[in-house]
């Protein structure tokens, strides 16, 4: 089995807009093609598969203070710091069970997509 090493493109437009938007900034995925929407279906934004190396191991790494070579497990603990749901911000959260839809956690984010990220 080969081991996941980049995000591409159909699983980057998976990703809520917002939460591209952020990691493309945080990271600095640059954005060399145009939008593309076909019958209301955005089937780019601009990224491409070149540009979306630019979120590397070594950047997650130094995000998100762990060490894994896991390209999943990295990506997983990188969408939750986005949202604001690492570690300690769960544990700050305690009893708190309010919690807002926009702010569904990456195993929400990959199961939705069946678990293929």
């Amino acid at each position: 089995m080969l081991e996941k090493t980049q995000l591409y493109v159909q699983e980057w437009l998976e990703l809520p807009l917002m939460l591209r938007i952020q990691m493309a900034d945080l990271f600095q995925i640059p954005k060399s093609g145009g939008s593309h929407v076909v019958s209301g279906e955005v089937l780019s934004d601009g990224h491409t598969n070149e540009d979306l190396k630019a979120l590397t191991l070594d950047k997650m790494h130094s995000f998100t203070g762990d060490e894994s070579d896991d390209f999943l497990h990295l990506l997983k603990l990188t969408i939750d710091k986005v949202y604001g749901k690492d570690k300690t911000s769960e544990a700050n959260e305690g009893a708190d069970s309010s919690s807002d839809e926009s702010t569904a956690t990456a195993e929400e984010e990959i199961e939705e997509q069946g678990g293929d990220l």
